[in-house]
């Protein structure tokens, strides 16, 4: 469950603007 919700949030990370 824990990496579906980081797959989530490295998603919106991704949409908003990617901070590598």
């Amino acid at each position: 469950m824990v990496s579906y919700s980081k797959c989530l949030l490295w998603q919106v990370h991704a949409f908003q603007g990617p901070v590598f």
